[in-house]
């Protein structure tokens, strides 16, 4: 017997992105049974975190296409920062974002 399909939502597409980000920072496909254990080896904080929330199990609780793209920008910034003694002038954007000056 099979299930009806899902309607998509935009939530389901940022829980979609969770379940695939996790797979490409840990290298294996996150089974439902074992989705929270996968987290727990992402050494990442800020990536662990937004993980979490994408695959939260309240739609309403995960965050938005913006508010992940501002999270994901922040951190290429800080380790752009961090390997770059050169750039590490930022100046916060006005939609939230950071750019390296």
């Amino acid at each position: 017997m099979t299930r009806a399909p899902l309607p998509t939502t935009p939530s389901a597409d940022m829980f979609s992105f969770g379940i695939l980000a996790i797979e490409v920072i840990t290298g294996h496909v996150p089974a439902p049974k074992q989705r929270y254990k996968r987290l727990g080896t992402i050494e990442h904080a800020s990536l662990k975190k937004l993980c979490q929330k994408l695959i939260d199990e309240s739609p309403r609780a995960r965050p938005a296409s913006t508010e992940t793209l501002h999270v994901l920008d922040d951190i290429k910034t800080k380790a752009e920062y961090t390997r770059c003694p050169s750039k590490r002038r930022v100046k916060r954007k006005r939609d939230g974002g950071v750019q390296l000056l």
